[in-house]
């Protein structure tokens, strides 16, 4: 069995680009990654488009992989993960929403190892975890 000290905590955030500065995002989405990669705790930081479902709630994704909750706790009043907020912010489109959502992986394991023992496996479920998680909370936010 898999010991919860090693589990992680994913952090997942949806967004719109504004079309009109798409130009100047790829190099803001960089320099916002490195600068959350930063803070004490972030295991690894991925940032990209959405395809299929994933755009019908925004154009673009970052995924933040954390140690465990201690670590998403500092993560959010850090002075990196703000710095990354206002590189992204002014490239989202106006009347767009931004979905967040944080959750306790029962799968990835801190130090990168599978727990089924196949590679690259606890990517693969997670990421579509993550985008599915994000998808069903603006489906149903949107129900309300």
């Amino acid at each position: 069995s898999i010991k919860k000290s090693i589990m992680v905590v994913f952090h997942v955030v949806v967004y719109q680009l504004d079309e009109a500065k798409e130009a100047d995002a790829v190099e803001a989405m960089k320099t916002a990654c490195e600068s959350l990669r930063k803070i004490p705790g972030v295991i690894s930081v991925d940032s990209g488009h959405t395809v299929g479902r994933g755009k019908a709630q925004g154009s673009h994704a970052v995924v933040v992989k954390l140690t465990d909750e201690a670590s998403l706790e500092n993560y959010y009043p850090s002075p990196f993960h703000k710095e990354s907020v206002k590189l992204i912010g002014p490239l989202r489109a106006a009347d767009s929403a931004v979905t967040a959502i944080d959750m306790v992986s029962d799968v990835a394991r801190a130090d990168n190892s599978s727990c089924c023992g196949v590679p690259r496996c606890c990517a693969l479920v997670l990421g579509v975890t993550a985008v599915a998680a994000a998808t069903a909370a603006v489906f149903f936010a949107r129900r309300r």
